[in-house]
């Protein structure tokens, strides 16, 4: 996407909340402006989640095709960067989220001869199950979420995650321990309580 942009325009030097309210308003130097100026932030972040570099640029591209189509909804946040990081942290959870419950499908037992209704009902539970990881995983501290992205998402061992996050692998542990009883916490008054999903 970012290929398609002029490499400057006259937009470049107007503050976040500025080039927002253009953008909100169809200017599409603006939005190609509000792209370029926080991509490389957003690919940093978003590594931060998940190391493949090809699945964070789709979840970037895709977060703004979504902004365009949405904009006359969005509101001006307080924090456009932060916003964005946010939104992009989202994203890469759910597509994660659907690649864990796909290589399921794949690799567990299923009846290949599933009826129309048995796959909506999974579907929906499969939904249902994301909405309330994410709402549990909110309640984490940043450290605390990166270290359990690190861990059960891009699969790195302990010592490997003490590296990427420069701190002792005692402190990966207890970071890592810390989270997960926070999300059966979180998790422990929702449906997903017998699920045994964390």
């Amino acid at each position: 996407m970012d290929t398609i942009f002029p490499s400057n325009s006259p937009l470049d030097d107007y503050d976040d909340a500025s080039l927002w309210k253009a953008f909100k308003d169809g200017n599409k130097i603006a939005f190609e402006s509000l792209y370029r100026r926080f991509f490389k932030a957003l690919l940093k972040t978003g590594l931060l989640i998940c190391n493949r570099k090809e699945l964070v640029m789709d979840c970037i591209h895709d977060l703004f095709v979504d902004l365009w189509k949405s904009r006359n909804n969005l509101a001006v946040p307080y924090s456009v960067r932060a916003y964005l990081a946010s939104s992009l942290r989202r994203r890469i959870i759910r597509c994660l989220a659907r690649t864990v419950n796909s290589t399921y499908m794949v690799t567990g037992e299923k009846n290949v001869s599933e009826s129309p209704e048995e796959v909506l009902v999974a579907t929906q539970m499969r939904h249902k199950r994301e909405y309330y990881l994410l709402r549990a995983f909110d309640c984490l501290t940043r450290r605390q979420k990166e270290a359990i992205f690190l861990k059960f998402f891009v699969n790195l061992d302990y010592s490997e995650i003490s590296y990427r996050m420069s701190i002792s692998k005692e402190s990966v542990y207890n970071l890592i321990s810390k989270a997960i009883d926070n999300l059966r916490i979180e998790l422990s008054s929702t449906p997903l309580r017998d699920l045994n999903v964390i």
